[in-house]
């Protein structure tokens, strides 16, 4: 929806069956490629015992498979779908990558999901080629716009997955589950977040400065004060004091989501 209001704003028509088959789509490959990516990590735990439960102890290996073929079935179809109503290389392009990237974060030989590299690929993936796939669904006709504001969503994006990575340091030791917090070490890791939660804002003041509308950009600073409580609360930790990792967690998201949801509020009310 940021994406497509980006074509709003530049009072571009939309085309709702279009938006609604695009915005199917993306919600069928994320449900498909969350579940197989939990099908991986219940056998990475459990071994190769498809009667393995997976973490919420519900499904079986092969229920976790079967739903995630059913939703990777549904995004072939509406692919297809697609393809055939909207005339655009760049989409075909664009749905090509988003789709390995997804299957490549999830399933071996890949699964940069355990890479080190995995919460790039997913930040890049729901911050910015999201964006960009709802921009370009539309037609949108210059990136510059899109570029302003999705690559700060992108740092934001990437501070929150570290946060996550941190409150899963100890299991993730364990599993030998690679993330970047645990190749960069904890104390590097939770550095590299704060200068991303701080880079996102200065990102957006450039932003501005090139022209980004003021009335657009401003209303996403206004997380700032958020942001800056998330980095003290960050070096609390760095610095001995007591994790409140829930409260870490959703205040990460709240960062993220809240950022988003100005920025596309204000491109929808333009």
């Amino acid at each position: 929806m940021l994406g497509v209001g980006m074509v709003h704003y530049n009072h571009g028509i939309l085309d709702w069956n279009v938006i609604l088959l695009g915005l199917l789509w993306l919600s069928s490959l994320q449900l498909g490629t969350a579940f197989l990516q939990d099908y991986f990590n219940v056998q990475l735990e459990n071994g190769a015992d498809n009667n393995s439960k997976n973490t919420t102890g519900k499904l079986s290996r092969n229920s976790l498979l079967l739903i995630s073929y059913a939703f990777l079935a549904v995004v072939a179809s509406l692919s297809v779908l697609l393809i055939r109503v909207v005339n655009d290389q760049a989409i075909y392009l664009l749905m090509a990558i988003i789709v390995i990237g997804a299957v490549g974060y999830s399933v071996p030989p890949l699964k940069l999901s355990s890479s080190g590299y995995g919460e790039l690929i997913l930040s890049l993936l729901v911050a910015n080629l999201t964006p960009a796939f709802g921009y370009q669904l539309q037609g949108g006709d210059t990136l510059r716009l899109l570029a302003m504001v999705t690559f700060p969503l992108t740092t934001l994006h990437l501070a929150m997955l570290l946060v996550f990575s941190l409150t899963t340091y100890a299991s993730d030791m364990k599993y030998a589950r690679r993330t970047m917090m645990l190749r960069m070490g904890w104390q590097n890791g939770m550095l590299f977040h704060n200068l991303l939660v701080l880079f996102a804002y200065l990102l957006l003041v450039l932003a501005i400065t090139f022209q980004l509308p003021l009335l657009i950009g401003a209303p996403a600073l206004l997380t700032l004060p958020v942001g800056l409580y998330q980095i003290i609360s960050i070096n609390r930790i760095a610095a001995g004091g007591k994790p409140q990792w829930k409260t870490l967690s959703l205040m990460s998201i709240a960062l993220f989501c809240i950022t988003a949801y100005l920025l596309t509020f204000s491109f929808w009310i333009r």
